[in-house]
């Protein structure tokens, strides 16, 4: 989510840190300020577009915001308006969101279009919260060429 640049200076996406954050908010039973946090998140992206419209990573990133409390039917309907699109350089980012909807098949199809394509880091599903619920998947973990995960 943060990346450190040759000048020492952090830059990160925003709303893949709140997600991130709101999934550990959850895992620690703390819905109530996960959802919270979320629902600022997508309020600021959204204001931040001032009438215009979204671009297909703004549509992602919603999504796996409402995906990561809980809110699968709004990040299903933000996923159907990404799909309009067709970027292959955000395949990362829907198949993160499929994986937060529990849509498996898609998710590992879509994941597997990226590696193919060499877009991003190849082993940062791994460790990505995301696909945290694909860790024990045999099909998600032969795409990385490991067995398990321990």
């Amino acid at each position: 989510v943060l990346e450190l640049t040759d000048s020492k200076v952090f830059t990160g996406d925003r709303s893949s840190a709140v997600r991130d954050l709101a999934i550990a908010m959850m895992d620690a039973g703390r819905e109530g300020e996960a959802d919270r946090l979320v629902l600022e998140e997508m309020k600021r992206m959204r204001s931040g577009s001032r009438g215009a419209s979204l671009a297909t990573e703004d549509y992602l990133a919603l999504a796996q915001l409402a995906a990561a409390v809980g809110r699968d039917d709004e990040a299903r309907r933000w996923i159907r308006k990404a799909e309009t699109f067709d970027d292959p350089e955000l395949g990362y980012e829907m198949a993160a969101a499929l994986a937060l909807v529990g849509e498996e098949d898609r998710a590992l199809a879509q994941l597997r279009a990226v590696l193919d394509a060499s877009f991003g880091d190849f082993y940062l599903p791994l460790a990505a919260p995301p696909f945290r619920d694909l860790l024990d998947e045999p099909e998600f973990l032969a795409l990385f060429g490991v067995e398990a995960i321990s």
